[in-house]
């Protein structure tokens, strides 16, 4: 006789089933602070906030609360589901400068 309990269906919750605007909150909040790869080799999109800033927004701008929103390292991961990578943007590189004096006219 086997007891079937259905164990391997339990399991944890995502964070947005417990929140279902989480993703879409995160995405408006990343659009604009985003930037396509220069080279267009890829299709990420390079961001300038922190996972730790989205945080901050969600519940400053958002209206969630401490307790219910997930933690820093959770949000990070769902900025890296859709597709958002935190990296700094380098829009130009200066040139560099000669190595060699050049010589003042002399007159």
């Amino acid at each position: 006789m086997t007891c079937v309990d259905a164990f391997h269906c339990r399991r944890r919750k995502s964070a947005e089933e417990h929140l279902p605007r989480l993703l879409d909150d995160i995405r408006s909040i990343a659009d604009g602070q985003s930037q396509a790869d220069p080279k267009f080799q890829t299709d990420r999109l390079f961001t300038r906030i922190s996972a730790a800033e989205v945080r901050r927004q969600l519940i400053a701008t958002k209206g969630y609360t401490d307790a219910e929103l997930p933690t820093q390292q959770t949000i990070n991961k769902k900025l890296n589901l859709l597709g958002f990578r935190l990296t700094r943007v380098a829009k130009c590189r200066p040139q560099k400068e000669s190595s060699r004096p050049m010589r003042s006219s002399s007159s």
